[in-house]
């Protein structure tokens, strides 16, 4: 399939939003209802929008990612892989920080808004009564935008789950699994097995897994029984370094090697590493002046960044979760990074009440509004003080200056 490029005789800019017309859709991200556990999820709504759509080649190779953690950051890896290996790549990523474009790109770039927009348009044509949800209409018109832009490589990330998520609707070759820990309990369920079941939903049948070094033992038992249901062959990265970008540079390594032994994939003449090292995400362990930026979201996220910090690496944490999560022992975990904590509530319908876990944690204050708590810690902090911004993505993306202004 030859790629598609945005013809000479386009003009016409588009002057909105090339989202804007899935804004009346349900978004199920921004809903305390769906987080709460009290809209059931399911993936025939998703399949039944694919086939009022005209059909589409699909791409030469695609990748399926989920995980608890680090799903973004192995897509971009293994992102980087394929387009070492000259294959023209697309990715769909989910949460944005900044803008809902940063969730369809090729080769690493926003797609023309007029792609966006025509994608859109297609889709909500195929809509009739049935009204697909927000981030379920987003997975079509990326199918359709890689479609139409000669994309040769997709890696899919899983927004949520994975055995009933809108992403799973896509054809993979390879399913890449990171992690698995207790997170969104009344949606996935409240014991790690369980989390472990829908997770491992992605599989399809005969299609190989490559599951990294993350994985628990108990998540990785049930893991194992499913992939010998559906005739998987299931590779396991060893445990290796607790550094999490280093494990997430090793799944994703493992499996481009993967595809290089199933024939799938030319490995380029001088491997992998310069094209990985070579990967970073905005939000993510990201340094800008005095401030440290993560987007760690689930206790176990938390947990590994109080460990990979140390006590007192940090004067101020500015901190704040959204629902769905165990927000009060998320702040608990990371209290000895810093000598004070300030609590702040992320933008959002989902955003955490501050005020709900200050109680739990020994000195911690309340500033509601983020700009506020991120200029209060700043202040407090001095010239030198580092202080960490954490707890949720949607946090992370409200503070994050723009590219090339001051922090």
């Amino acid at each position: 399939m030859k790629p598609v490029t945005a013809s000479a005789t386009r003009t016409q800019k588009v002057s909105v939003h090339p989202f804007a017309g899935l804004e009346g859709l349900l978004d199920l991200e921004r809903s305390n209802t769906f987080h709460a556990g009290q809209i059931p999820v399911d993936l025939s709504r998703m399949e039944r929008l694919l086939e009022a759509l005209p059909p589409l080649d699909p791409p030469r190779l695609s990748i399926h990612v989920a995980g608890s953690e680090g799903k973004s950051t192995t897509t971009e890896f293994l992102a980087a892989g394929l387009q070492s290996a000259g294959l023209l790549t697309g990715t769909f990523t989910s949460p944005h920080l900044k803008d809902s474009k940063e969730r369809i790109r090729v080769d690493g770039a926003f797609v023309e808004d007029d792609f966006l927009a025509e994608g859109v348009a297609e889709v909500l044509g195929a809509v009739t009564e049935e009204k697909p949800t927000w981030f379920e209409a987003l997975t079509a018109v990326a199918q359709r935008v890689f479609a139409r832009r000669g994309v040769e490589g997709v890696v899919w990330e899983a927004g949520l789950g994975g055995r009933l998520d809108s992403t799973r609707a896509m054809p993979a070759d390879l399913c890449v699994l990171t992690t698995v820990s207790l997170e969104h309990t009344a949606i996935l369920g409240d014991t790690i097995e369980a989390i472990a079941k829908e997770k491992a939903g992605i599989l399809r049948r005969g299609v190989p897994m490559v599951v990294g070094p993350g994985v628990p033992d108990k998540a990785l038992a049930v893991v194992e029984a499913r992939a010998q249901e559906e005739g998987c062959p299931l590779f396991v990265v060893s445990k290796g370094a607790d550094d999490v970008g280093e494990a997430n540079r090793s799944l994703a390594v493992a499996a481009l090697e993967q595809l290089v032994s199933d024939g799938r994939l030319s490995s380029p003449p001088r491997g992998w590493d310069s094209a990985l090292k070579q990967v970073s995400l905005p939000g993510r362990m990201e340094r800008v002046g005095q401030v440290l930026f993560d987007g760690a979201h689930t206790l176990a996220a938390t947990r590994q960044l109080a460990r990979s910090l140390g006590e007192g690496a940090a004067s101020r944490l500015v901190f704040g979760a959204t629902s769905g999560r165990s927000a009060a022992e998320m702040a608990m975990a990371l209290e000895s990074v810093a000598e004070k904590v300030i609590l702040t509530r992320p933008p959002g319908p989902r955003g955490v009440d501050p005020e709900s876990i200050a109680s739990s944690l020994q000195g911690a204050v309340v500033e509601a509004d983020p700009v506020t708590a991120l200029a209060r810690a700043k202040e407090e902090s001095g010239k030198k003080g580092l202080v960490l911004v954490t707890g949720s993505l949607h946090l992370v993306g409200a503070l994050l200056p723009e590219e090339g202004t001051d922090p």
